[in-house]
């Protein structure tokens, strides 16, 4: 049975290597040690952990990435629980990096800026585990609410294990806490018979429970602290202690072993529920590690847990600043609350003048309604979530301008989620209304991460740029779409690629804008496909259909739909608010500037119901459709786009790595926008960049982690020592200057001011 999961699972994570490599490890592993736990655990301990000055640290820059990957399938805590019993070494339950001196000092001297995390997404899987095991039917209750609505949770019960269900974890989970009693108890025996007689009655309770697993199992409590049971220190203790009874009572070993082994299996199997390892790409996998319920997230518990964890591992002073994303109605509920557990956690930790905490709102980025069943348009309609975005940003502004500015505390603004669900349009209206109100400049938009062709990813950065008005000193969120070798992306696809022919009008549309300085026979083919996609979806329009005239259309698509809309049909707007007239006289002001032609496409694409068909009619692509040097020369006109506004980029690492086509760490994008070496393209700009961890708990990473891996990236690039600090001082300080970090200032109204967002074109 072990060899059979043993081996599906090597399989499924590389099933390139021969059968024998697998063979011939099961047979020195299993006729040598019999399945103990202690041999298994410290073949991975041996490979990729030392002790050094007291301390554990992974061996080296080179299997730092492995070690990575190791962290996203399986809890390492016991790996290092091992190796410093072993080491009588006090371990503290935190990430494990590369011992080096140089990273070591800068941290402690200059301190880390958190500038792209949300606090949601921190907990990392072992302390959710413990969570649940503690509060089963909170999480049983959670497991069932959202299957009901969630297709990705069923997915990735799926993907982690064909044959687990909910009922089936939820009864392994029982179990787990059974065996997790137990093994706790063990600690507290003296003699092998006691040992014996403990592990012959636990061996027993699981085989009866595999007959029947609705069985009730009665653990023995060790003790009725249940606060300190569910903390990570008492997993500590579980291992370290389960160590120490394995060496000194070796006729109980093979069954004390088997039952540790039992409950490690149940515990990795929840944390693949959690994270997002190497294994599957693209941000869907993150959206289903990201759906698995967490018990416990928002209590003052986590958020005082998260905070020490984030002063600890970032060495943060008082210049640095630490930013935190939560969606707009969870910084307005919570955000006084959240700033007192900072203050109060960071006199705790430093014991000093604490870092600034600074709170994000970013908007959900959800999926369009359904439509009926008995429509055959799929092309989706975002008006309510373009309202209710409104709504939100109102309550954030109000927040803004009373609370925060009273405290102090900047506000920035975000939308977050698949950028496959709502583009940056739909966001433009709620973006203008919150800086108008609120007076805070700060921005920023996941943008460039996931997209379905490498024009969809680049153009949705430009939009971002170009729709929320972003400038000097806004950000951007990875944006790996103007940074990856297009040669890359066009390998790891396949020859054609599926998009809706009104998402490849809009590419062609935004690439012939882009290129237009150019004459050369590309341009002219793009053009000739811009005009077909167009001629098929608006066939029944009385508006000519020239290339001028569309890409009025195409920059049309910030405006207010509404608005648009009442503008195009004579009706009246259906609210008079000062927010509704200013949107009004945007569409008035585009109208006087560019005509009625492209308003009224617009207005088509959203309203007109044969059009919206044919524009989600999927169509399949050449995959090379628009040649390489065309795709590099897109990327870099929004390079140049970003630098002219002083627009920066975060870059998560290890996220970008998971979600991105990416094998390894050196073929990131990163080190082509700093400008390292062979990476670096003809007519590329150099990138301002600040450093985040994203969701720390789902990518098993922290800010830490994240400058560690930018140091070994740079390493593997053959920089010298001296360079790799220069950079990494670079981008430390560009986190830190870029940060949101000024109080909440006055700024007169500059809304009607802003018709910049025409100079796109």
């Amino acid at each position: 049975m072990w060899q059979t999961w043993v081996f599906t699972a090597s399989h499924q994570r590389d099933s390139s290597r021969p059968e024998h490599v697998f063979e011939m490890r099961w047979k020195k592993y299993s006729g040598n040690n019999h399945l103990d736990i202690i041999y298994a655990l410290r073949c991975i301990a041996d490979d990729y952990l030392f002790v050094r000055n007291g301390q554990l640290h992974v061996k080296s820059q080179d299997c730092f990435t492995r070690w990575q990957n190791i962290r996203g399938r399986i809890s390492t805590l016991p790996v290092k629980v091992l190796i410093a019993h072993e080491n009588n070494v006090v371990l503290e339950p935190s990430l494990s990096y590369p011992h080096n001196q140089l990273m070591q000092d800068y941290i402690h001297t200059e301190g880390l800026n958190e500038c792209h995390m949300h606090l949601n997404g921190y907990r990392y899987p072992e302390e959710c585990w413990l969570d649940a095991l503690y509060d089963l039917k909170a999480y049983r209750k959670m497991i069932v609410a959202r299957l009901k609505s969630d297709r990705n949770m069923q997915e990735m019960y799926k993907l982690v294990n064909p044959f687990l269900t909910p009922s089936r974890q939820y009864s392994r989970l029982r179990l787990a806490l059974y065996l997790r009693h137990f093994l706790l108890a063990l600690g507290e025996m003296q003699t092998e018979t006691d040992m014996l007689k403990s592990c012959k009655k636990a061996y027993e309770d699981y085989q009866l429970f595999t007959i029947n697993p609705y069985k009730s199992l009665l653990p023995c409590f060790v003790s009725n602290n249940l606060k300190y049971l569910s903390s990570l220190h008492s997993e500590i203790r579980l291992w370290k202690q389960l160590f120490r009874k394995l060496e000194q009572y070796e006729s109980c070993r093979p069954e004390i072993s088997f039952l540790a082994q039992l409950y490690l299996l149940i515990l990795n199997e929840f944390i693949q529920l959690n994270r997002h390892n190497e294994c599957n790409k693209g941000f869907a996998p993150f959206d289903k590690a990201c759906s698995h319920p967490r018990v416990g997230i928002g209590s003052d518990k986590y958020y005082k847990s998260v905070f020490k964890s984030i002063l600890r591992v970032s060495q943060a002073g008082f210049k640095n600043s630490i930013e935190v994303r939560l969606t707009p109605g969870s910084v307005v509920k919570n955000g006084t609350k959240l700033m007192k557990w900072w203050e109060k956690c960071s006199k705790q930790v430093k014991r000093g003048p604490s870092p600034r905490l600074i709170l994000v709102g970013h908007f959900i980025k959800e999926k369009a309604p359904e439509q009926p069943r008995n429509t055959t348009f799929t092309h989706p309609d975002h008006s309510k979530l373009c309202l209710k975005c409104i709504k939100q940003a109102d309550e954030l502004a109000t927040f803004t301008r009373t609370i925060a500015a009273h405290n102090k505390i900047p506000i920035g603004l975000d939308a977050a989620n698949s950028e496959m669900n709502a583009p940056a349009e739909v966001f433009a209206p709620a973006f203008r209304h919150f800086e108008h109100r609120s007076h805070s400049p700060y921005k920023t938009f996941h943008c460039g991460e996931d997209f379905l062709h490498l024009i969809s990813g680049i153009r949705a950065v430009s939009e971002a740029v170009h729709f929320l008005q972003l400038e000097n000193g806004n950000r951007v969120g990875h944006a790996t779409a103007i940074g990856i070798d297009p040669s890359l992306w066009m390998k790891s696809m396949p020859s054609y690629v599926v998009i809706s022919r009104g998402e490849w009008l809009l590419n062609m549309l935004f690439a012939w804008n882009e290129l237009s300085s150019s004459l050369s026979d590309e341009l002219k083919k793009i053009e000739r496909d811009a005009i077909q996609q167009a001629t098929v979806i608006f066939a029944t329009s009385d508006v000519p259909l020239d290339i001028h005239t569309l890409k009025h259309f195409y920059y049309a698509r910030q405006l207010m739909l509404h608005m648009v809309h009442c503008k195009m049909r004579g009706t009246p707007c259906p609210d008079f608010s000062s927010f509704v007239k200013r949107e009004m006289e945007l569409v008035k002001a585009y109208e006087v500037e560019h005509g009625k032609s492209g308003l009224k496409i617009l207005d088509d694409w959203h309203y007109d119901k044969k059009v919206k068909q044919r524009a989600s009619e999927l169509i399949e692509v050449k995959t090379n459709e628009i040649p390489e040097p065309c795709l590099v020369a897109l990327q870099q006109s929004v390079q140049r786009l970003l630098k002219q506004k002083n627009v920066i980029i975060e870059c998560p690492l290890v996220s970008n790595l998971r979600i991105s086509q990416y094998v390894d760490v050196e073929q990131h994008h990163l080190l082509r926008w700093l400008g390292i070496g062979n990476y670096v393209k003809d007519g590329d700009e150099k990138m301002d960049v600040c450093l985040g961890s994203d969701d720390p708990g789902i990518f098993v990473t922290d800010i830490q982690n994240e400058y560690q891996h930018l140091y070994n990236l740079l390493e593997k690039a053959n920089v010298t020592k001296d360079d790799i600090m220069n950079i990494i001082r670079h981008v430390g300080h560009t986190s830190r200057v870029f940060s949101f970090n000024d109080p909440v200032i006055s700024a007169q109204d500059t809304f009607l001011k802003r018709l910049s967002f025409y100079e796109g074109y």
